[in-house]
């Protein structure tokens, strides 16, 4: 006698966090045995796909030494942000290379899946400092500085290190500069820092 699947069940293996199977399982009658029907595997995950972009990065910024990676961002919708930066900012047609460049090495490895978003853009004006050559292409500009205990501090970047950065805030009256103080923050006290415009 043959039996036919009377039903099929979905299950989700996650033992390992590393990847996510799906498993089809078949439930013949009068049998309370199941056995695999097919397997899919889901893409990578978002540790491992960073990780491997950032060695992709690494290995195309080598004969670039003058640009830099700024951060990466994995989104809700499958959607994966690149910022680069330049010392002397970064061109459109840069980014297009680089987006190209990534985008041969995900499909090849499958590491998104078949729908994906990658954009690979500059990290925009108005955007947190995140790595020390930021703050290279900022000195003499006036930054916003917002520190962790909710203080917000605004003045000219004077000078930086590794450990913090030194603001120079100037107080004005009729025109007149009347006072001014230098303020030492250190990078483990600071929530964000970005340039101040003035409108």
């Amino acid at each position: 006698m043959v039996y036919r699947p009377s039903s099929m069940v979905l299950k989700l293996n996650l033992q390992s966090p590393k990847n996510l199977a799906i498993f089809a399982f078949a439930l013949d009658r009068g049998d309370t045995k199941m056995s695999p029907l097919f397997i899919l595997q889901s893409p990578e995950t978002m540790e491992a796909v960073i990780e491997k972009l950032e060695g992709l990065l690494a290995e195309w910024l080598a004969p670039h030494p003058d640009h830099f990676l700024v951060d990466i961002k994995w989104l809700p919708g499958n959607k994966m942000q690149v910022f680069l930066d330049a010392e002397h900012g970064i061109k459109i047609e840069t980014c297009v290379e680089v987006s190209r460049y990534l985008e041969k090495h995900i499909d090849e490895g499958g590491w998104l899946g078949e729908k994906y978003i990658l954009e690979v853009s500059s990290p925009g004006m108005d955007s947190p400092l995140k790595v020390l050559r930021q703050y290279q292409r900022r000195l003499g500009r006036e930054l916003s500085v917002v520190k962790t205990d909710g203080v917000k501090i605004e003045g000219t970047l004077k000078q930086f290190d590794e450990q913090g950065l030194e603001l120079e805030s100037v107080k004005m009256v009729k025109g007149k500069v009347v006072e001014t103080n230098l303020h030492q923050i250190p990078f483990t006290d600071i929530k964000t820092a970005k340039l101040k415009f003035n409108f």
